[in-house]
C-alpha cells in the first residue's frame, strides 16, 4: 500500500513473515518467563518469611514452658523443636511450590 508516497505493507504480509514470528515468539516467551521467576520469587520470598515467624512465636511458646510441665511428658524440649522446626519446613516447602498449582 502507497500512502503519501511511502510504502507500508499490509498486517497479514507482515506477520506472514517467518523471522518476524520468531522475533515475536522469542520476545514472549521471554515475557511469560520473566513473570514466572517473578512469582516463582514472591512465593519463595514469603515461605521464608512465613516459617520464620512461626518457628519464632513457637520457639518463644517452647521457652516459657515450665521445665516441670515438660518433664511429665513423653518428649523433650529438643524433640519439640525437632518436630516444629520439621513442621515449619513443610510448610515453607508449601509456599515453594505453589506457583506450581
Amino acid at each position: 500500500v502507497k500512502l503519501l508516497g511511502v510504502h507500508f505493507i499490509s498486517s497479514e504480509a507482515f506477520l506472514a513473515n517467518a523471522y518476524v514470528l520468531a522475533v515475536l515468539l522469542f520476545l514472549a516467551l521471554l515475557l511469560q518467563r520473566t513473570f514466572l521467576q517473578a512469582s516463582y520469587y514472591v512465593a519463595i520470598e514469603t515461605g521464608i518469611k512465613l516459617r520464620g515467624a512461626i518457628q519464632t512465636k513457637i520457639y518463644n511458646k517452647i521457652m516459657r514452658l515450665c521445665t516441670s510441665n515438660m518433664s511429665m511428658g513423653d518428649m523433650t524440649t529438643a524433640q519439640i523443636c525437632s518436630l516444629v522446626a520439621r513442621d515449619t519446613n513443610h510448610l515453607m516447602w508449601f509456599f515453594f511450590l505453589c506457583p506450581n498449582l
